[in-house]
Order: structure tokens, then C-alpha cells, then sequence
């Protein structure tokens, strides 16, 4: 095997960390400095719902093709949202109420 040579702190310079910071960055200010003032976070926008496609509604609610679509026709399951002429989807919001409901008793298939 062969040694690899070795750097010392000598052959590295230093000279960035003896420097003062500088105070100007927004980052290097004190907070404590200036007191009832805190630094403005920005508020993320919530983010848009996710669209569900039939097969994931129908394993959410644990139901079968037969059973989902009885329950579009008869309006115990939201009727879908169409998407383009051969596509339909659901809100998961929409989705996520109705399986709250059913677990609390409010709501039958």
C-alpha cells in the first residue's frame, strides 16, 4: 500500500475565519439587539388538492366497481369532477370528509 502524504494546518490558510462578520447582512444581525422585533417569515401557500382518480377512491373507501358506482347513481358518493372528455377525478379533501364521516357513523354506503 502506498502512504498518502499528509496536509498540516500550516499549509492551510485561516484567513477567512479571523475576519470581523459583516453586520450589514440580514443574517448576522443580533435579535436580541433590537428587542420586540422579530425577523418576518414568509407564509408558504397551502398547497392545491390533490385529484383522485376512481381506483384510489374506491381503496380509500374500501368498496368494489360495483358498489362505487351504485353509490355515484344513488348520491351517497359524490358525483366526480370531469377532468377532459374521458377523464373524471375526485378532491381528496372530498374523499377525506366522506371516509371521516363513515368512521364516525354520520354516513352509510
Amino acid at each position: 500500500m502506498s502512504a498518502h502524504p499528509r496536509t498540516t494546518d500550516q499549509s492551510i490558510p485561516h484567513t477567512d475565519l479571523q475576519q470581523e462578520p459583516n453586520k450589514e447582512h440580514p443574517m448576522n444581525n443580533d435579535i436580541s439587539s433590537s428587542p420586540g422585533i422579530l425577523p418576518q417569515l414568509e407564509a408558504t401557500p397551502p398547497l392545491p388538492d390533490r385529484l383522485l382518480r376512481s381506483a384510489e377512491v374506491m381503496r380509500r373507501l374500501g368498496i368494489r366497481k360495483t358498489k362505487f358506482y351504485a353509490g355515484i347513481k344513488a348520491g351517497t358518493i359524490p358525483a366526480p369532477r370531469r377532468l377532459t372528455r374521458r377523464s373524471v377525478c375526485w378532491p381528496e379533501s372530498v374523499i377525506a370528509a366522506l371516509v371521516e364521516e363513515i368512521k364516525q357513523g354520520r354516513h352509510v354506503l
